[in-house]
């Protein structure tokens, strides 16, 4: 069953919200980093999907992202495990 987020962050050091790599590199995004913390907390790659996007340098309140964990986490440590994965500014 998927899960869904609402996330917030300030995009100022954000290529937007879309993973993306640059010359094979990858470059820092909202996806990206959520999908890093994820990968961390689940100990397995996790791939997510925003409900919308954002460009470069642009701040977002209230964005949903799902994704289809691996198996349960109480949603109360699942956002613990992201609050202590996560950069400030996301």
């Amino acid at each position: 069953m998927a899960t869904l987020l609402r996330v917030a962050y300030d995009g100022t050091d954000f290529h937007g919200f879309a993973r993306q790599a640059r010359d094979g590199d990858p470059i820092r995004t909202v996806q990206g980093e959520l999908e890093a913390a994820l990968s961390r907390i689940y100990k397995q790659p996790i791939l997510t999907r925003g409900a919308s996007r954002t460009d470069a340098g642009v701040h977002a309140r209230g964005q949903l992202v799902g994704f289809d964990p691996p198996f349960a986490i109480p949603s109360r440590g699942l956002l613990l495990g992201l609050a202590s994965n996560l950069p400030a500014d996301l």
